[in-house]
């Protein structure tokens, strides 16, 4: 994905980034909603637990992009 910066803008949050719906619908098969597994380390359920919060930013972000009409597809 190429992103687009608009001349003379500069983002000042996520939600002014460009999203794509690929991008968004892969991170959310690669790095599900889980449980953490009762061999994982403690480090190991923290890491998760940041790479999935990260994806729902990225959701959160695109969703409300999608509900202000800025589509990207």
């Amino acid at each position: 994905m190429n992103p687009v910066v608009l001349a003379g803008k500069t983002p000042t949050n996520l939600s002014d980034v460009p999203i794509n719906r690929e991008l968004v619908e892969w991170l959310e098969k690669t790095i599900p909603e889980r449980c953490p597994d009762i061999l994982d380390t403690e480090r190991q359920i923290w890491m998760y637990a940041g790479e999935r919060a990260l994806v729902r930013k990225l959701r959160a972000a695109f969703d409300r992009q999608q509900n202000r009409g800025g589509v990207i597809q």
